[in-house]
């Protein structure tokens, strides 16, 4: 920001400071929680259901919110401050400068609560299927140690098994969906999703972003853009490049961009709100996505075919008609239980209706000589209870 900005006094956080000491010291806390928010990601790919790593998200994630917050309000101080002295022109470059980074600040906060809402939701999740697994498991628990050597091995195997097919199918479904509705191929979208999961972004925020940016490829009013990145958008011939390339390209100019608002605001010119969201991709400068590239090489990997993910799409299709048959199955069968119970039902209606006649003419006095009787009943067994055991004393 420029010089007359940074150098507005604010109050922040209970004590007064210059606003480029607020946002640095905001900054440095951010980077710091992005470094161990990484971490933690790192961890979770190995064991995503692990509540202790999650509990860490989401306790990192707060204070970004936090911190993120607390940037927004000093940027929002330093307007309201601008604003009553009438020190800076709002025509001038420095205002304008101030606007883009409150918008910027404010799509990141929304992010980084996003972020978060989700993560809580996740933590609850597994809480509540913990907590079921919990219960059930106590249960058979007698039942399971005549056979819990065998059962063991067995299950294990089984269940290895059906956890990994039945992922399969629906990491298929959803490459196949996002590569419809974006146009990437299936090959591509999965380098993505390995690198996204490196940097700690989402391959569906990658995907809108790509599918952006080959819009901006093919507009007279984006050329200034890849200009100013000195990003070539077409081949000799005229014709577009391809735009994997140009996406590659993009990200690491961005990346080596000091001013960080200019940046932004220049992602976001070419592809879209999502590229808000790519900034720890930005920042990585396409090294991950480099080194998961030379990974692949090394070890001879490759992506999952579109003829495999199609079989595998098959597979998740398949159970989700055996879930919804068996639902209609159940809707069947307790609404032909409901209808054979009704007569019954009617009966003890009727019982009831009977018994509270009764007692409808029975008098005041009648009814509290009635519930002292029970009261006495219902006291008489613990006390009996008590006289024993303190005659045995």
């Amino acid at each position: 920001m420029a010089g007359k900005v940074k150098g507005i006094t604010i109050e922040f956080r209970g004590e007064t400071t210059k606003l480029d000491k607020a946002i640095k010291d905001v900054n440095k806390e951010t980077a710091k929680l992005d470094a161990e928010l990484k971490q933690v990601n790192n961890a979770l790919r190995f064991n995503p259901k692990n509540t202790e790593l999650m509990a860490q998200k989401q306790q990192i994630l707060t204070q970004k919110v936090d911190a993120t917050k607390d940037k927004l309000q000093a940027l929002k101080a330093a307007q309201k401050e601008m604003a009553a002295d009438g020190s800076v022109d709002k025509n001038s470059a420095e205002w304008r400068d101030l606007q883009r980074e409150i918008i910027t600040t404010e799509s990141r906060l929304k992010h980084f609560e996003g972020e978060l809402k989700k993560t809580t939701m996740q933590s609850k999740r597994l809480y509540r299927l913990g907590a079921a697994f919990k219960d059930v498991g106590g249960k058979i628990e007698a039942a399971g140690q005549k056979l819990r050597g065998l059962s063991t091995a067995a299950g294990l195997v089984v269940a290895g098994m059906g956890a990994v097919t039945y992922k399969a199918g629906a990491m298929a479904d959803e490459l196949n969906t996002l590569s419809k509705v974006t146009g990437i191929s299936t090959e591509d979208l999965q380098m993505y999703a390995a690198t996204a999961d490196l940097v700690d972004v989402s391959v569906e925020d990658m995907a809108r972003a790509h599918q952006r940016l080959k819009k901006s490829m093919a507009s007279d009013s984006s050329a200034k853009y890849f200009e100013q990145l000195g990003i070539e958008t077409r081949n000799a011939d005229g014709s577009l490049r391809d735009v994997n390339d140009v996406f590659d390209e993009t990200i690491v100019a961005l990346g080596k961009m000091e001013n960080e608002t200019e940046r932004d605001a220049l992602s976001m010119a070419l592809m879209g709100k999502s590229a808000t969201n790519l900034n720890p991709l930005i920042e990585d400068g396409g090294k991950t996505y480099e080194k998961v590239t030379k990974m692949m090489k090394k070890y001879g990997l490759n992506p999952i075919s579109q003829e495999d993910l199609d079989k595998a799409n098959e597979f998740n299709d398949a159970i989700d008609t055996i879930k919804f048959i068996f639902l209609q199955t159940v809707q069947i069968i307790g609404t032909k239980i409901a209808g054979y119970l009704v007569p019954m039902i009617e009966k003890v209606v009727q019982k009831v209706a009977e018994f509270a006649q009764k007692f409808s003419g029975v008098s005041g006095e009648t009814l509290a000589k009635i519930g002292a009787i029970m009261t006495a009943v219902a006291l008489l067994s613990p006390a009996l209870i008590l006289l024993a055991r303190s005659s045995a004393a």
